[in-house]
């Protein structure tokens, strides 16, 4: 590895949009250190565009960072559900977007 992890956490606190995007495509080949650090960058950074490539690193979305370097990376949908969970009784239904958290009740009528 040409980079050490501490060369990647001071990347990750630059004031450098695109360097802190670097840094976060790094993370990965540091095992639990690196994991720990694309977590906490992706809860503590200000800029929506480093929280949704850190995103797309935790997820893996590899046609997506090849798409989307940190020199030319787009925005990714905010309107779309990535995640559902569905209650034990079938009842309630939660999803999770970029930015949302859906919650439907399902009670049908006739229903216990």
């Amino acid at each position: 590895m040409s980079t050490t992890i501490e060369e990647i956490k001071k990347q990750l606190s630059s004031q450098s949009e695109q360097e802190r995007l670097a840094a976060l495509s790094e993370t990965l080949n540091y095992g639990q250190q690196g994991l720990e650090l694309l977590i906490e960058q992706s809860i503590k950074d200000k800029s929506d565009i480093v929280k949704q490539f850190a995103y797309r690193v935790f997820r893996g979305d590899n046609s997506y960072l090849r798409a989307n370097t940190p020199e030319n990376l787009t925005t990714c949908p905010t309107d779309v559900i990535t995640c559902l969970a569905i209650s034990p009784d079938n009842t309630i239904l939660v999803g999770g977007s970029w930015k949302k958290i859906w919650v439907w009740n399902w009670r049908w009528k006739g229903r216990s």
